[in-house]
């Protein structure tokens, strides 16, 4: 029993750090500088310079589930065990798009909600 708990701390760690790094290296893409990782239980996040733009903003924020869903279908493809890392990956990032509190989907949700004002706006002008 012990031994199944250590795992799968393990690969809850290993999961949240993978979601990270997707963030990391998407910033590192757009051109931004990234500032801090901020390292908490149970999150952590990424914190960087992005440049000016919602589309930027939704991609970095995407990045972190796209690493998960990455990893996913690369431990899936590998059989036997590999499909429950992929299935616990999956899960991940489905539910760090689930908007809540400070989450990728709350932020992706709000940005969706400014564009849908700013649309809105224009189209009454």
């Amino acid at each position: 029993m012990t031994a199944l708990l250590a795992a799968v701390v393990v690969g809850f760690l290993a999961t949240v750090v993978v979601h990270e790094a997707g963030h990391a290296a998407a910033a590192r893409l757009l051109g931004a500088k990234v500032v801090r990782v901020r390292w908490g239980w149970p999150v952590a996040r990424v914190e960087a310079d992005l440049p000016p733009g919602r589309g930027r903003k939704a991609l970095f924020l995407l990045a972190g589930a796209g690493a998960n869903v990455a990893v996913a279908a690369v431990a899936v493809a590998a059989g036997s065990h590999g499909v429950i890392v992929g299935a616990a990956s999956a899960v991940f990032a489905v539910l760090t798009l689930v908007p809540r509190g400070t989450s990728d989907g709350a932020q992706l949700w709000a940005l969706a909600r400014e564009t849908g004002r700013e649309a809105r706006r224009a189209r009454r002008q």
